[in-house]
């Protein structure tokens, strides 16, 4: 296992981390399967910069403060399992979790028309 990204060769998937029985059904198995490569590693350092001007936008926020910050932190973490899955399966499951914060977020702490934006 490699501790840091090797620029040398962007080409490859590096930084993987994997387990080929993740969640095993009668006959069908899923792999966990994590990694970068030169597309996905702008993208990831991009979410870590945004989910930091995220908190310190949204740092007055008074209206159910801890369940903002949880959910930001999920979306945070969705976002990145996103940029990250090598799996079509793992994505989608990111795909799907990364929905269920937004809406709220949208809903509950947007701006004007908000419930139209959120759905």
């Amino acid at each position: 296992i490699r501790d840091r990204y090797e620029r040398l060769h962007p080409d490859q998937f590096q930084l993987v981390d994997k387990s080929d029985n993740w969640i095993s059904f009668s006959k069908y198995t899923l792999s966990y399967h994590l990694g970068v490569d030169g597309i996905s590693l702008p993208l990831v350092l991009l979410n870590g910069i945004l989910g930091v001007v995220a908190v310190m936008a949204s740092w007055k926020i008074a209206y159910k403060v801890p369940k903002y910050f949880a959910l930001l932190l999920v979306l945070q973490g969705a976002v990145m399992g996103v940029f990250t899955s090598l799996d079509l399966i793992l994505f989608f499951i990111f795909w799907e979790i990364e929905l269920v914060p937004m809406y709220f977020l949208i809903g509950i702490w947007g701006g004007g028309r908000r419930i139209y934006a959120a759905i």
